[in-house]
């Protein structure tokens, strides 16, 4: 039911309140559409981002579905059809990119850091901390349901490049040969 969803905390480098302001233009412009936003998480910047959805009238429009973990987490998910991840600062590395993408689920990720890297072609990039970019990435999706499809094929296969049994023999072959006395 949900057109996107966010996974993660609510601090101020992950971006919260760039996906709330890019997705009350989405809300404007596609208001035909009815889209729906997921955020499942907390942080310190929990009720700040509450009165921005309010501030925005978007509050129909999105769900504040909180910390979650264990099946709840899968479950929830399982609800959102595609991830966004906006990150405001560089990201090292996307992990709860992998683990959306493992959910099959296409991506829209900022593009300074690890999240474009890791997310290849499973996702759409835009500028850290650009709204505006932002709210045309989900507005394509909107308009192009055949992309969010692809998306989230792809973001099946790109997962398996980040499966844990992938590296297993790559790290015992790296301890033997550093164990090798010299």
């Amino acid at each position: 039911p949900y057109d996107f969803v966010y996974l993660g905390r609510m601090v101020s480098e992950k971006g919260v309140d760039t996906l709330i302001q890019a997705f009350a233009r989405v809300v404007r412009e596609a208001a035909d559409a009815k889209p729906k936003l997921l955020l499942i998480g907390d942080g310190d910047r929990m009720g700040q981002m509450q009165q921005l959805v309010r501030t925005l009238g978007v509050e129909d429009n999105v769900h504040f579905a909180g910390r979650q973990s264990g099946q709840a987490l899968v479950d929830w998910v399982g609800q959102g059809a595609v991830g966004i991840v906006p990150s405001a600062w560089e990201e090292p590395m996307g992990g709860v990119a992998i683990e959306l993408m493992a959910a099959g689920r296409g991506l829209v990720v900022s593009e300074r850091g690890g999240l474009a890297e890791c997310a290849g072609d499973a996702g759409l990039v835009f500028p850290n901390g650009d709204a505006d970019a932002l709210s045309d990435c989900m507005l394509r999706i909107l308009a192009e349901p055949q992309l969010r499809h692809t998306l989230g094929q792809r973001a099946l296969l790109r997962a398996g490049r980040f499966a844990p049994e992938r590296f297993v023999d790559q790290y015992i072959e790296l301890l033997r040969a550093t164990a090798q006395p010299a």
